[in-house]
C-alpha cells in the first residue's frame, strides 16, 4: 500500500487532511488521545502525515520487533499515531501506564450487568451510561412537562358551564364574563384587542372602551387566579389568546365533529356508525348556544348555524329509523323537530305515516290536524296537495 503513495498535489492535501481529521476525531470520541510526534507537543495535522500513517501501520501491522506474531488492527492503528487513554481533561492529554490486557491490543470483556446495555459515550467524564437511564430520565422531564396542562371543560351548547381543573370558578357577571365567552368559542384564534373594543364597547371612545377592557381582563385574571396559579388568558402583539398549554374541551366542537363524521358515515351507506355519531351530537345539544345569554348580538349567527345542524341531524336520524321500520324511535326524533320548527310539513307526514304504520290510524288523523293549524296560524298557507292526499289514504285505510 505504501508503493502507491506519491507526492499528494493541493486537492489530494485537502482530501487527506480531511479523511486524517474524521479519523483522529473518530479516535479521540472512543476514549482516546491524540499525541503529536513533535518536541513541543502540538497536534500534528497537516495532510502530508497521512501517507506517512498508513506506512506506518503497515509496517507496524508485521513488524518482526513483535516476537514473530501480528499486532491487531486496534494496536497496529495507535502504534504509529502514538495514541493514549484520554485522561479527560479538556486541552490536556496524558500518557497512562497500559496494562499487559492493552499493550497486547486487547479490549476487556465487559461485565454481564453492562454487556446487555447500549452506552452512550460521555466525553467530559469518560463515563459510561446505560441507554435505559437517558430514556428513563426523557420520560421523567417529558412527564413533568405534560403535568404543566390546565385541564379546561366549556358547555356552551345550552347554560355556560365551565370547568377548570375539576374547579368551577366563580366568574363576574359582567361584559367581562361576555369577553371570556367570546375568547373561549374563538380560542383557535388570536382576537385582536380592537376587535374587542368594537364588539363589545361599539359606542365608547377609543380611550374609554380600552380602559372597559383592561378593566375587564384584570377582573377574568382574578377570578381564574383563584382556581389555577398559571396563566389562562395571555396578550401579545396587540391580541388577546387563551394560552397554548390549556387542554380544551369544547361542547361546540365536540358536536360538529359528530355531526361531520356521522353525515360522511351515512354517505358511504355505514348506517351503524352514522347513527352513533348522530345520537352523541343529539346528546351533546342541551339547548341554543349560550341560551342564558339571548341578547348577545356576536351570537346570532352562529347559535343559528348551530340550531340549524342540530335539526338536520335529527331529521337525517328520523329518517334513518324510519327505514329500518323502527316507527317509534321515529316519532320520538320527529316530536322534537315540531317542537322547535312547528311549520315542517314534511316531519309532520313522516309522524302521520309512522302512526298509521302502528295501526294507530286516529293519531295520524289527529297529526294531520295539527300541521294544518300550525301552517294556517304561523304562515298562513293551506296544506301541500301531497300532505292532503296523504290524509284521505290513512282515513280510507290504505297502506302508507
Amino acid at each position: 500500500m505504501a508503493n502507491t503513495w506519491r507526492q499528494p498535489d493541493i486537492s489530494d492535501r485537502r482530501s487527506s487532511n480531511d479523511l486524517f481529521h474524521f479519523t483522529c476525531l473518530w479516535l479521540q470520541n472512543w476514549g482516546l488521545g491524540f499525541q503529536a510526534p513533535e518536541p513541543d507537543g502540538r497536534s500534528k495535522w497537516a495532510a502530508w502525515y497521512a501517507p506517512d500513517f498508513f506506512r506506518k501501520w503497515r509496517r507496524k501491522w508485521n513488524d518482526p520487533t513483535n516476537g514473530g506474531r501480528q499486532l491487531s488492527v486496534w494496536q497496529s492503528i495507535r502504534s504509529p499515531l502514538q495514541l493514549q487513554q484520554y485522561d479527560g481533561k479538556v486541552g490536556q492529554q496524558t500518557i497512562k501506564e497500559e496494562t499487559p490486557q492493552k499493550a497486547a491490543g486487547i479490549v476487556p470483556e465487559p461485565d454481564s450487568a453492562v454487556r446487555n446495555q447500549e452506552p452512550v459515550i460521555d466525553l467530559s467524564r469518560h463515563e459510561i451510561t446505560p441507554l435505559k437511564t437517558m430514556l428513563t430520565s426523557k420520560r421523567k422531564a417529558s412527564s413533568r412537562k405534560k403535568t404543566s396542562r390546565i385541564s379546561l371543560t366549556v358547555q356552551m351548547l345550552g347554560p355556560f358551564k365551565i370547568t377548570l381543573q375539576d374547579s368551577s370558578p366563580k366568574l363576574p357577571a359582567s361584559r367581562a364574563l361576555s369577553v371570556f365567552k367570546y375568547l373561549l368559542l374563538h380560542h383557535k384564534q388570536d382576537t385582536p384587542r380592537e376587535v374587542l373594543m368594537d364588539l363589545f364597547w361599539p359606542d365608547a371612545e377609543p380611550e374609554a372602551a380600552r380602559n372597559n377592557l383592561n378593566v375587564a381582563m384584570h377582573n377574568l385574571r382574578q377570578a381564574l387566579q383563584k382556581v389555577t396559579d398559571m396563566t389562562v388568558i395571555c396578550f401579545e402583539e396587540g391580541a388577546y389568546r387563551l394560552a397554548s398549554n390549556l387542554e380544551i374541551w369544547l361542547d361546540v366542537e365536540e358536536f360538529d365533529h359528530c355531526v361531520k363524521d356521522g353525515r360522511q358515515s351515512e354517505a358511504v351507506n355505514q348506517l351503524t356508525a352514522a347513527i352513533a355519531e348522530y345520537e352523541i351530537a343529539i346528546n351533546l345539544y342541551q339547548g341554543d348556544l349560550l341560551a342564558d345569554s339571548p341578547y348577545e348580538e356576536w351570537l346570532v349567527l352562529e347559535r343559528e348555524r348551530l340550531r340549524v345542524a342540530y335539526l338536520d341531524i335529527l331529521d337525517r336520524l328520523s329518517q334513518i329509523h324510519f327505514s329500518q321500520e323502527q316507527y317509534t324511535a321515529c316519532l320520538t326524533l320527529c316530536q322534537i323537530i315540531i317542537n322547535r320548527d312547528v311549520c315542517r310539513e314534511d316531519v309532520h307526514c313522516r309522524v302521520m305515516r309512522c302512526y298509521s304504520r302502528l295501526g294507530q290510524d286516529a293519531l295520524a288523523l289527529r297529526q294531520y290536524q295539527v300541521c294544518v293549524n300550525a301552517l294556517h296560524e304561523e304562515l298562513d298557507v293551506e296544506p301541500a296537495p301531497e300532505t292532503i292526499q296523504l290524509y284521505h289514504r290513512i282515513r280510507h285505510r290504505e297502506s302508507v
